[in-house]
This record gives structure tokens, C-alpha cells and sequence, in this order.
């Protein structure tokens, strides 16, 4: 079953067993990342008839933010300059458009990627900038990468950090995943981390999406973002 990243955030998860369900209660955090080293991050609010969620997202332009799709809402504010979330943010910008991919599908999480409009353009420096991605379809995705974002450091408790963390990660074999980038193993994302991005020799190559649990260890699904160059180009073109 895939699982969907809302409302946790990034951990290192102890060994499982066939009871993982029943030990996620005892994940730990990863790492603290050092102020603003990662100044693409967008930390977002989303809302909703009953209530507000947290996801997190990525600046790819002045004017666009890279999400999940799965982070969809009747409205979303986007944070950015964000190290602790207990402080202030650098700025703030209200999405103006929501664009989830046409082929998006909640059952499987497949085309689980969104663009979000801002109302108007971030202002760029130090601590706020884009990141880069793929240039084409065909791009490799390196085997060495880092997820980071904010959240839960027990998968069971409502707590979470102010400061951004981040871990390192594997990515499995494509044969595993063919259309998508995985990590197998016991580190990378939780829920809460939903939007984030797989960042690899300072290119986003995936935005986190979901996770399988099986029985000693965590699959860990990416979408990958070389698959939606032309589509990406195309609305940001609009």
C-alpha cells in the first residue's frame, strides 16, 4: 500500500521488524542541517475545510514553487527563507494557482507532482534561491542524494523540530522502480515531508511522495522529475 507523506517529517528510521507498523513508533530523527544551506526550501501551509497541513516544496523559479500533488488545497501559503520554523519567515507568499499534473492519481500515487503559482515573485538572495532541475527526460539520477525537511522526530508523537533536518540517501537500482526513484532501506522520509525534494550534486531529481513498508525494511518513492520536463516547461510557459 502506498503510503502518502503529510504530516511527519524527515527521520532515520531503527531496524524493522515484520511489525513495522507497530514500530514506527520508535523512529528517530536524522540530522540538523546548518542555517539556510538549503535556501530552495519552501515550507507550506495548506488549507482546508477542517483545518491546516503542513507540506513541504522546493523554488524553481522566481514565481513557481515544485510540489507534491498530493498536497493540494483550498488555499496554500508558501514560507520561504525558512530555517526554524519558530521564527519568522524571510517571506511570505500566497499560491495563486494550483497545477497538478493532468494524470495525477490519489489511488496509487502515480504523477504525484504540482506546480504552484505565487502571487508574486519571491525576492532572491542569500537565503532564498532556486534550485536547478533535470534538463532532460534522459537525465541520470546520481546514486548519492539528500532529502531534508521538517517534522516529527518520533513517527508517534505530535512534536516536531523548528529546524530543517536532512539525511543521506542510496537510490535503489531502476529496475526497482522504473518509472519512479526509490530508496530502500531504513533512512528517508516521513509523513509531513510530502513535496520535498531528492536533491543530487545540487539538482532536484525527485519530490518525495510515499512509502511502502515491508517486512525489515521502508521503500521509499520519489517522482521522478526528468519524466515531466515537457510538462513543467509547458505551464510555467503559460
Amino acid at each position: 500500500m502506498a503510503i502518502p507523506l503529510y504530516l511527519g517529517l524527515l527521520i532515520l528510521l531503527l531496524p524493522l521488524s515484520s511489525e513495522a507498523a507497530r514500530m514506527m513508533g520508535k523512529i528517530i530523527g536524522g540530522q540538523m542541517a546548518a542555517p539556510h544551506s538549503h535556501p530552495y526550501m519552501a515550507y507550506l501551509h495548506i488549507h482546508e475545510e477542517d483545518g491546516i497541513f503542513l507540506c513541504d516544496g522546493f523554488l524553481i523559479r522566481e514565481d513557481f514553487v515544485m510540489t507534491a500533488a498530493h498536497c493540494k488545497g483550498r488555499s496554500i501559503e508558501v514560507s520561504l527563507g525558512v530555517h526554524d520554523t519558530s521564527k519568522k519567515p524571510l517571506q511570505k507568499i500566497r499560491v495563486e494557482h494550483q497545477i497538478s499534473h493532468p494524470d495525477y492519481n490519489e489511488d496509487n500515487m502515480e504523477n504525484d507532482i504540482m506546480l504552484l503559482k505565487l502571487s508574486e515573485n519571491a525576492t532572491l538572495g542569500r537565503d532564498v534561491t532556486t534550485i536547478g532541475l533535470p534538463e532532460g527526460q534522459d537525465a541520470k539520477v546520481p546514486a548519492q542524494c539528500s532529502v531534508s525537511g521538517w517534522g516529527r522526530l518520533l513517527a508517534n508523537k505530535p512534536q516536531r523540530p523548528h529546524e530543517l533536518r536532512e539525511v543521506e540517501v542510496t537510490v535503489s537500482n531502476s529496475e526497482e522502480c522504473p518509472k519512479e526513484i526509490c530508496v530502500r532501506g531504513d533512512k528517508g522520509p516521513a509523513q509531513g515531508d510530502s513535496g520535498g525534494p531528492l536533491v543530487c550534486d545540487g539538482v532536484a531529481h525527485g519530490v518525495v511522495s510515499h512509502f511502502q513498508i515491508f517486512e525489515k525494511d521502508f521503500l521509499f518513492v520519489y517522482t521522478k522529475i526528468s519524466s515531466y520536463v515537457p510538462w513543467i516547461h509547458k505551464e510555467m510557459k503559460k
